[in-house]
């Protein structure tokens, strides 16, 4: 318990924001962690050839556990960049791709749907907020060294059936140890 506690502490003075956002995460639901799908990477450039299609000057980036190749949630994480000035060009036609959005702060905005069997999660997003940054920079880290992406893996696949919250927690604590945090 006392080492709970520590952690819990611990996570609280590295990453203030991300902690407490972790509350928001349910405690009475599980996590499904499942193995890598091939297909997700289809799905994603599939998605992300429309994107540009429409949307040529658009930077569209596919990151996360299927972007590694790695279990995970069955989700495709998509990230697209731009200015939020100009977030207002790109809106119509990637409501018209991914439906309503369902969050919009000044710096992002974002889609959570299902399509073909994934959870479809794109963020538009200024390329200068700190979170994205923190993203690629994880993501590269994760993509160049092996050991440490099989320390994730088997990271998730040990939350398999655990709450949300407390997935989201341990991954955060696996992130900070990564980034040095």
């Amino acid at each position: 318990m006392y080492q709970s506690i520590l952690s819990e502490l611990k996570l609280l003075k590295q990453s203030p924001k991300n902690y407490l956002f972790s509350f928001t995460y349910p405690t009475n639901k599980t996590i499904s962690i499942q193995p890598y799908d091939p297909k997700a990477a289809v799905v994603a450039e599939k998605f992300i050839k429309e994107i540009k299609k429409k949307c040529p000057t658009l930077s569209v980036e596919f990151l996360g556990s299927a972007a590694m190749k790695i279990a995970g949630i069955k989700d495709i994480d998509l990230f697209a960049t731009a200015p939020a000035a100009d977030f207002e060009k790109y809106l119509p036609f990637l409501t018209s791709l991914f439906g309503p959005y369902c969050k919009r702060r000044g710096s992002f905005i974002e889609w959570n749907v299902e399509k073909k069997g994934f959870h479809i999660e794109l963020s538009l997003i200024d390329p200068n907020v700190i979170a994205y940054q923190e993203a690629v920079k994880l993501y590269n880290l994760l993509q160049k060294n092996k050991a440490l992406r099989t320390q994730y893996e088997k990271l998730k696949l040990s939350r398999h059936g655990t709450s949300i919250r407390n997935y989201h927690v341990k991954r955060m604590a696996f992130f900070n140890r990564v980034l040095g945090l």
